[in-house]
């Protein structure tokens, strides 16, 4: 009787190269050595995101993406407003107090030449729009416009509560 020829063993199967990661899109135009710089400069001027986005020449939604990618971009950009933010606090403070201003009122002769001038205080009264916006801001659960109230209470001849016999119906 003939012997069965011995099976060969199998060749495992040659190793591919490790496949780059594919890159879809476009190449980013975010460059590390400008676009902090830049992001710092530009909210420090009191730029809207949606404004720098468009003067660095990208979508609000790249820009937003450059935010989340890149820390040192967020950390300028946040660097970048606070002082818009403080002086915008300070302004809305000072309108929301009321504020003095001086007026200079000038008199002139039938030839223009200056003849004198008066300084006049002014009260600029507190802007009731400015204390809503602070207050519903700042003490939220004092101010918000609305409020929730929760009602407990039975109906005297079942015992049931409300809300039990309004989920039977």
């Amino acid at each position: 009787m003939a012997s069965k020829p011995k099976a060969r063993p199998k060749k495992k199967p040659a190793k591919k190269p490790a496949k780059k990661p594919e890159t879809r899109g476009r190449p980013t135009k975010y460059n590390a050595s400008w676009a902090p710089r830049m992001a710092l400069i530009m909210a420090s001027s009191g730029m809207i995101d949606k404004d720098m986005a468009e003067s660095m020449g990208v979508h609000k939604s790249t820009f937003d993406k450059w935010k989340n990618d890149h820390p040192e971009f967020r950390k300028a950009l946040t660097k970048g407003k606070e002082g818009p933010n403080e002086e915008l606090e300070a302004a809305l403070f000072k309108s929301g107090k009321g504020y003095f201003v001086d007026e200079v009122t000038q008199y002139h002769d039938t030839d223009g030449n200056e003849t004198g001038g008066v300084t006049t205080r002014k009260w600029i009264k507190p802007d009731g729009t400015c204390l809503i916006f602070a207050l519903t801001n700042r003490k939220p659960d004092d101010w918000k416009r609305m409020k929730q109230v929760e009602i407990h209470a039975t109906i005297e001849e079942t015992g049931k509560t409300i809300a039990d016999a309004l989920s039977e119906v």
